[in-house]
Formats: C-alpha cells, sequence, structure tokens
C-alpha cells in the first residue's frame, strides 16, 4: 500500500542518516586512536543484521498467528 511504502521509505532514509553518522563517528575515533577497531566492525555487523532483519520484517511480514 503506500503507506507501507512512505514508511519503508522513512526508514530507508533513517537509516542512511545513521550510517553516515557512525561513519563520521569511526573516522574521528580512528584518527584520535580511540577504537578498538575488531570491536567496531563486530558491533557494525551486528547493526547491519538487525537493520536487515527490521527491514525484511517491515517489507515481507509474517501472517497473525505464525
Amino acid at each position: 500500500s503506500e503507506e507501507m511504502l512512505t514508511a519503508v521509505s522513512s526508514l530507508v532514509a533513517q537509516y542512511g542518516k545513521i550510517g553516515s553518522n557512525l561513519n563520521q563517528i569511526a573516522q574521528k575515533a580512528h584518527i584520535l586512536n580511540a577504537v578498538d577497531a575488531q570491536r567496531y566492525d563486530e558491533d557494525v555487523r551486528r547493526l547491519e543484521s538487525a537493520v536487515r532483519q527490521i527491514t525484511a520484517a517491515v517489507v515481507e511480514p509474517e501472517p497473525m498467528g505464525k
């Protein structure tokens, strides 16, 4: 539906802003040598996985009662 498309578009835009902010934080932390690169990479992978799961749930919701 039109409302669903609008909601998904809004989520995608928000994800993009979050990703941009995370990149800026990572760059500054790296410059200041204040980041554990391995932990950061693991956290980013977990965040990306969560975003994929949320997006899939919004785009392809399971029928009720499953």
